[in-house]
């Protein structure tokens, strides 16, 4: 029996203005794959390791959303021919609460690579929401390139996140969906309320068009994480030059990745 092997995404070098349909260029993968380069030994690190495995899951969770947007869009596709029924609500359900899941997973990793990146990671927590805490309230724990990701930046994409997740996690909240001829919409509730900030009077939500505005603030704030870690790896001499690699994440399902983050 043949055995295939399923991989989740694979860096190449690329101009980024020459993308395959799925490929994606994120600033913060061609500053690690640099450090790689210019300094071998560096991920040999502890720090360097976690750093690096950090790296390698944004890379698997984003693989992951991608697929999620295109099974979401293949159940939607497959409800007009009556294949699934009502089996596609719950479906549709499950998908996005792991959505949420795994947006808060790439948090998380970029909490661990801002703090292994940092000369005072002894003294911050590798977690997103207590590394916020913490910026916040000692400003001389951080270098300032990362004090002014939490301070010059928009994190409270993180508070609505974190919100969700905790509230689906811990606290039983429902995930409903309902659907028309042209899309779905969701509310997630708690205690009979709508947690969600709803962008119509009906108090639902689109699903791919609230997705898209969470998805680009994470990609944003990763974004701001890369040239924070560039200008401090130079400093440093962890990067030994200013010449950054250009690189892409490849993988089968990257295309829906994209149309969501581009979608009108």
């Amino acid at each position: 029996m043949a055995i295939k092997k399923v991989i989740y995404g694979v860096i190449v070098n690329v101009d980024p203005k020459k993308l395959a349909s799925n490929q994606i260029n994120l600033s913060l993968v061609d500053i690690l794959t640099s450090v790689e380069i210019q300094n071998p030994g560096y991920f040999k690190s502890n720090k360097g390791g976690l750093i690096k495995n950090a790296m390698n899951g944004i890379i698997r969770d984003i693989v992951n959303l991608s697929v999620l947007l295109e099974r979401m869009e293949l159940v939607y596709q497959n409800t007009h021919t009556n294949l699934l029924k009502d089996k596609d609500m719950l479906w549709i359900s499950c998908d996005i609460e792991t959505y949420f899941m795994l947006l808060r997973s790439i948090a998380d990793s970029l909490a661990i690579i801002i703090c292994k990146s940092s000369r005072f990671s002894g003294q911050v927590p590798a977690s997103f929401n207590k590394l916020k805490e913490c910026i916040l309230k000692h400003q001389d724990r951080i270098e300032k390139e990362f004090y002014n990701l939490f301070v010059n930046d928009d994190v409270s994409w993180f508070d609505e996140l974190k919100d969700i997740r905790d509230n689906i996690i811990h606290h039983n909240a429902n995930t409903i969906i309902y659907k028309n001829q042209n899309s779905y919409y969701f509310s997630i509730n708690l205690g009979g309320k709508n947690i969600i900030k709803s962008t119509n009077k009906k108090d639902i939500s689109p699903i791919f068009e609230y997705l898209k505005e969470l998805t680009i603030s994470v990609l944003h704030f990763m974004d701001s994480t890369a040239k924070a870690i560039c200008a401090i790896f130079l400093n440093t001499d962890v990067l030994k030059s200013k010449k950054i690699s250009e690189t892409a994440v490849t993988g089968v399902t990257i295309t829906s990745f994209k149309k969501l983050i581009m979608m009108d």
